[in-house]
């Protein structure tokens, strides 16, 4: 047991000191990578992204963000596979405005908020790698209030971004909005909604059936993003009306090299809820779980992206990412 948390905590300092590299080194990365040759296609994602540009797809920006959505004049379908179940998520632009939409609210994904469960259904499904089951369909879209249409150090963007949730066991869609801006090298954002997840307490001896718990979210992120390199930090809260709120921060870098990107990035979520520790197979009280991500991508042709991602469901696993674009 001490040798797996040994490793975990070495590979974890790893990540942080890899991250920390590319500050250092960040000025002589730009020159050197200079045109980023990733067939554009990937270099357009995360130039026109103004929101978390470093996470490796667009859809997990997103959620947490809705005015993240791309708003150039293509179409983009992305999907990521674990085991034998595949999240989809499309993405449509023209411009000034753009759209996307995801059958899934990326609970419980290394770059989505934590989901709620009861603790025997959380044990299980963490001791049998199984991915949350997403009761959620999301729909988002943004448009650009100000863009001076310039680049590099001159450039001035501002989009708005609004989003609804459709719960399918509720029947309900509960708005949020978010703000981004682009300022140069940065990217700035922040955004609020309101949500509820809800649980049929029938098969469980609850009496009054369809349990409901509301909460909000709130989240800020900033970030850096030059020719070839990208680094985010956002903070995400969910808060309660009576529990303790969750606090969700992370740190990622990604790094544009010809037709790759490697992507590296930090998690810390600090909540009572238990965390599970895979040496024991049981759930133990953890006030902070921390993970790390680690993904790579590489454009096979000039539409089509592929990647390889760990950790992305919080389950250790190895998952696919695939992206189109039109």
């Amino acid at each position: 047991m001490l040798r797996t948390h040994w490793r975990a905590d070495l590979f974890q300092f790893s990540v942080r000191c890899g991250i920390s590299l590319i500050f250092l080194i960040l000025p002589n990365l730009a020159h050197a990578f200079e045109g980023c040759n990733l067939v554009d296609r990937a270099c357009w994602d995360s130039d026109y992204r103004p929101s978390s540009p470093a996470y490796p797809s667009s859809s997990s920006s997103i959620r947490l963000n809705p005015s993240a959505v791309p708003l150039d004049d293509r179409f983009g379908i992305e999907t990521i596979g674990y085991k034998s179940e595949w999240d989809v998520g499309l993405v449509k632009g023209n411009g000034r405005i753009g759209a996307a939409i995801s059958p899934t609210s990326g609970e419980e994904t290394f770059f989505g908020p934590p989901a709620f469960e009861f603790p025997s259904d959380y044990l299980e499904r963490k001791s049998e790698k199984r991915k949350f089951k997403s009761q959620k369909v999301n729909l988002a879209t943004a448009f650009s209030i100000y863009n001076n249409k310039k680049s590099d150090l001159k450039r001035l963007q501002l989009n708005l971004g609004l989003i609804g949730k459709y719960n399918r066991l509720s029947g309900e869609v509960l708005p949020g909005a978010g703000l981004s801006a682009i300022a140069g090298p940065f990217t700035l954002g922040y955004a609020r909604g309101v949500d509820k997840h809800v649980i049929d307490g029938e098969p469980y001896g609850v009496d009054s059936g369809i349990e409901l718990f509301p909460y909000d979210t709130e989240t800020y992120a900033v970030g850096l993003f030059l020719t070839s390199v990208a680094i985010d930090y956002s903070r995400q809260s969910i808060r309660f009306p009576k529990d303790p709120p969750i606090e969700v921060t992370m740190l990622t870098a990604s790094v544009f090299f010809k037709k790759w990107i490697f992507t590296l990035a930090s998690r810390t979520e600090n909540s009572t809820r238990p965390d599970y520790d895979e040496t024991k197979k049981a759930l133990v009280t953890r006030t902070f779980k921390k993970d790390v991500f680690g993904g790579v991508q590489f454009a096979a042709t000039k539409y089509l992206l592929v990647g390889g991602y760990m950790n992305y469901y919080l389950l250790n696993e190895l998952s696919l990412g695939i992206t189109l674009f039109f």
